[in-house]
């Protein structure tokens, strides 16, 4: 298959979106999967701390893959860069929007943490391997 030469802000964008839906399946069917398995509530909790996680890190691997076989990349910082303010900005926003709607509850603190969390996976993953390609 020949490597399609586009914009960085598109190919940021491809990475950005695939992470995250592919987080978001990944993840909720992992979720659904142990719900039905245990009904113990701490379970589940304990179970989403590590799930999240390790779902957006394949996420990102997955899209990394994708963009890094489909698209031509010259300077992979400037995509890291693009998709990781891209998730600031949406991702970012969308939990500050919560926070600030309720903020004293442990739900904020959560939702900040899990915000933190998901933005170091998906810089240092994205480092790792969205990878120059072309000459």
């Amino acid at each position: 298959m020949n490597k399609k030469h586009s914009p960085e802000w598109y190919i940021a964008g491809t990475h950005w979106l695939t992470s995250m839906i592919t987080a978001a399946i990944i993840g909720s069917i992992v979720i659904f999967l142990l719900a039905i398995i245990t009904q113990n509530i701490i379970a589940l909790a304990i179970g989403a701390l590590i799930i999240y996680p390790l779902s957006m890190w394949l996420a990102v691997i997955y899209s990394a893959r994708f963009i890094n076989k489909r698209y031509e990349i010259a300077n992979p910082n400037h995509i890291i860069t693009l998709s990781t303010l891209f998730l600031v900005i949406v991702a970012g926003g969308y939990r500050l929007f919560v926070t600030i709607s309720n903020p004293i509850s442990t739900i904020s603190l959560a939702n900040i943490l899990g915000f933190l969390i998901m933005f170091v996976i998906f810089y240092f993953a994205s480092k790792k391997y969205v990878v120059k390609n072309i000459a």
